[in-house]
């Protein structure tokens, strides 16, 4: 198969890849950015934060709905599985830790590191390495399980389920004051629900919705109105206790929004084999860009501490956001021309 039909399969992947590494990217500035305008004075840009926070704040999600779309409709045993994925990703995250914790340069020792790497890495952002660590030992159950699922129906009622335990029991809890309810739903931890979830729209609802024009009009509409309606809820709720307590409630119906949106968005327009190929060559940077992210962001500082008295702050933010996601995948790049690197990048 060539390259450019390869691409052009796929090309949604790529794009929805750089979408995330975006969102995840604004999502870790903290105080130069997220929380500076989710938590800032109720002026246009801390608006746009709050409606935009919900797809920030579950936009990981969508790299494990990927994963889900790519791997689960393989056939892999358990020792390919450990050995081609598993024991390759911890490489990565051991030689991640192992920098981070050689930059951080407090008490460094034999010792230090490997506490570090046994209890989860050095910055709060190492949870999704360790997540998706997690994944990779279910992946040849998971593999299996979707093999054995015939019926569509199935996917559509863990999808309904999810979208019970995340927004419907949560709602009741808001209205009647019961306590969390006590159920207990292990297929709908995010390291198993949105991969199964991304199997499901990318084999078989993306295939048979592919030729229907004005769906992308319709989940495109819907997407705003949810993400909408959960701006108002986060904006009241800040108003009154100064949070965003309903951040995630949405997430089970926004995430697999955009991933169909872009989905059948991509599939139905025809790009050319050189956009193809630009697309490819950014959404292969962006694993790299999320592990490099933190230096990158911390050495491109003086960009956003200049263009804040330039152009609105928002705006700066995210246009910082940007270079640096730029430079992390042409880094990322440079570095796969290097054998050893390419193989675990």
């Amino acid at each position: 198969m060539g390259a450019a039909t390869g691409q052009k399969k796929k090309i949604y992947i790529e794009v929805i890849r750089l979408m995330a590494i975006m969102m995840v990217l604004y999502g870790h500035t903290s105080v130069n950015g997220l929380m500076y305008f989710n938590l800032g004075k109720m002026n246009r840009s801390s608006q746009l934060a709050i409606w935009i926070y919900p797809v920030i704040a579950g936009s990981v999600r969508l790299f494990f709905m990927i994963s889900g779309a790519l791997l689960l409709r393989k056939q892999e045993s358990i020792n390919t599985v450990l050995k081609k994925r598993f024991l390759r990703f911890f490489i990565v995250t051991a030689v991640t830790v192992l920098i981070y914790y050689v930059r951080e340069g407090i008490d460094i020792s034999v010792t230090g590191y490997f506490n570090a790497l046994y209890k989860g890495g050095v910055l709060p952002q190492h949870w999704f390495l360790y997540s998706y660590l997690s994944f990779l030992l279910l992946l040849p159950f998971l593999q299996r399980m979707v093999a054995a699922i015939s019926e569509n129906s199935l996917y559509w009622y863990l999808w309904g389920l999810a979208i019970l335990f995340e927004l419907g029991f949560p709602l009741l809890q808001l209205i009647t004051g019961f306590d969390s309810v006590g159920l207990i739903t292990p297929l709908l931890e995010q390291i198993v629900f949105y991969p199964l979830l991304g199997y499901f729209l990318d084999t078989r609802v993306l295939p048979a919705c592919k030729d229907k024009r004005y769906l992308p009009v319709v989940i495109g509409a819907a997407v705003l109105l949810v993400v909408t309606v959960n701006y108002f809820m986060d904006r009241y709720s800040f108003t009154v206790n100064g949070t965003m307590a309903y951040a995630y409630w949405f997430n089970a119906i926004i995430i697999p929004g955009i991933y169909l949106l872009i989905g059948l968005t991509f599939t139905q327009i025809h790009l050319n084999d050189r956009i193809c190929s630009i697309l490819t060559f950014l959404g292969n940077g962006v694993f790299g860009t999320y592990l490099l992210e933190d230096i990158i962001r911390d050495k491109l500082f003086f960009l956003l501490e200049d263009w804040v008295y330039k152009i609105p702050e928002y705006f700066a933010c995210w246009l910082w956001i940007l270079v640096c996601v730029i430079c992390g995948i042409l880094i990322t790049n440079l570095l796969k021309l290097i054998p050893i690197v390419r193989k675990y990048l």
